[in-house]
């Protein structure tokens, strides 16, 4: 897998490039490379601040760029490892689904050895973290609603909030998690349950998004909880 990526995506590149974009691209490589060189998170050293795009990804692949340098293999070596992650975690929620000891392997080989996947991780879009982050919360819900206890509907909160950073599309998914707990719930007593539970999610989710918000307040003096982007993301997701 890795020597596809690093070793056939450059040779198959120039065929593909008029129909997928496997660079860097929607404008986080830029913020990235201004946040390594410590320029803030702007698109250019000599432009204001921008909330245009959600804090997560930026942050990590600066992080990339500062050990590797900035370049498209750094992306696709976060990805890289991203992905090996995905394929644990995707193997995990399989095992908590069904007793079928070969359902967790051919899930994570289906996901690997997927184009769709290799070209995500070729690209240095938010795809992969997107994925990588989504699955971490759907096992921390996972565990949650298994194990009950309010701490552990924080943690899922939290792992929401992290999500949320990356891309704010999963924003009102405590909403929709309510309606269906308030459906299935059997008398008033689990109803107020399920509403405590799914306050907690809430709770956790808005920890993580705190600092986003207060450095957009103080840049912009106004509410912005996510990317300005994030109307047109909730429509697409």
């Amino acid at each position: 897998m890795a020597a596809i990526l690093f070793l056939g995506v450059p040779k198959l590149q120039r065929y593909a490039a008029y129909r997928y974009s496997v660079g860097l691209a929607d404008g986080y490589g830029i913020l990235a490379e201004n946040l390594a060189d410590g320029n803030g998170y702007r698109w250019r050293a000599d432009m204001a601040e921008t909330m245009l795009r959600e804090p997560g990804y930026p942050l990590l692949l600066a992080a990339a760029f500062k050990i590797a340098g900035p370049s498209i293999e750094a992306a696709r070596l976060l990805n890289l490892l991203l992905t090996v992650g995905i394929a644990f975690m995707l193997m995990a929620l399989a095992r908590r689904m069904t007793s079928d000891p070969r359902a967790p392997v051919v899930a994570a080989l289906l996901f690997l050895l997927h184009p769709g996947t290799l070209i995500a991780e070729a690209r240095g879009g938010v795809e992969i973290l997107f994925i990588f982050v989504g699955f971490g919360f759907m096992l921390a819900l996972h565990w949650a609603v298994e194990r009950g206890g309010l701490w552990r509907y924080l943690l899922a909160g939290l792992a929401l909030g992290a999500v949320v950073q990356v891309r704010s599309t999963p924003i009102l998914f405590p909403g929709f998690l309510l309606l269906y707990a308030m459906f299935a719930a059997a008398g008033a007593r689990q109803r107020l349950a399920a509403v405590c539970r799914v306050a907690i999610l809430v709770v956790g989710m808005v920890l993580v998004m705190v600092p986003w918000v207060v450095r957009n307040y103080r840049l912009v003096h106004e509410f912005v909880p996510v990317a300005t982007l994030g109307g047109v993301g909730l429509q697409e997701g």
